[in-house]
């Protein structure tokens, strides 16, 4: 968990050098669509609206980020970094009800920290300065930016599917867009702004539901949304452990 989530915020800060928040939130937001298709690696099933949401939010990165021939460094970073949280995403779905989120965050945290003083140490001696200065906005990108938010995610997926977690999390575009206006003076050109109404179309057209297919497992009417929940986890637990044996749930 601790890898993925470094996975996380690396290749996320390397990508924001070169390309803006705002259009950042709306490639990073593709998380959302990756968490649909892998619970179709996961579970089997095969949607061609997912499908079809995945380019549609692919091509509208394309329009984006190919502004008069920029190079597209910077948002295949924060594209590989949306990857890593929809893997996230979906592994914390089967952990986090097994641990108390406190240590369980705490100790991710400790790996995110070492690997990333691993990452900094041929460097550090010549930032000093700069982080001295910008001590203030670290502590908060460490504290509320980093602990807080996977503190209160972990204990939110303790009772939540990852798939209702991708459908909260499809709000980061809005709300990435809306800060970066305010505290950036960001905006959005022509192109971005027809390239991120069809990444939020493709990310709106992945959420939607589709029907289960009746070669997928058949649920009581009486199930609850835990047992769904707990049923989802037990074959992502399949997946990631081969070896032990799961009941089928046809």
């Amino acid at each position: 968990m601790g890898l993925l989530l470094f996975g996380i915020f690396a290749p996320a800060t390397i990508g924001l050098e070169t390309i803006s928040a705002n259009q950042a939130s709306f490639i990073f937001s593709l998380n959302m669509v990756f968490v649909n298709l892998f619970e179709i690696l996961f579970r089997k099933r095969l949607s061609i609206r997912t499908a079809l949401a995945a380019m549609l939010a692919f091509v509208g990165i394309g329009v984006m980020s190919w502004e008069s021939g920029t190079p597209m460094i910077g948002d295949l970073w924060v594209l590989s970094s949306a990857l890593s949280d929809a893997a996230y995403i979906i592994v914390l779905e089967v952990f986090s009800p097994q641990y108390s989120p406190m240590p369980f965050v705490t100790i991710q945290l400790w790996v995110v920290a070492a690997l990333g003083i691993l990452w900094a140490i041929p460097e550090l001696t010549e930032q000093l300065e700069a982080i001295k200065t910008s001590f203030p906005v670290l502590i908060y990108l460490g504290v509320v930016g980093t602990a807080i938010v996977i503190l209160l995610q972990t204990v939110a997926q303790r009772w939540i599917s990852a798939q209702k977690a991708a459908l909260l999390f499809a709000l980061e575009p809005v709300f990435g867009a809306i800060f970066a206006f305010l505290l950036l003076g960001e905006t959005f050109s022509p192109r971005s702004f027809i390239g991120a109404t069809m990444v939020l179309v493709g990310i709106f057209l992945s959420l939607i539901r589709p029907k289960i297919d009746e070669s997928d497992s058949e649920f009581s009417p009486t199930s609850t949304a835990s047992d769904s929940t707990a049923k989802s986890g037990e074959v992502l637990e399949a997946v990631l452990s081969p070896n032990k044996e799961v009941e089928s749930l046809g």
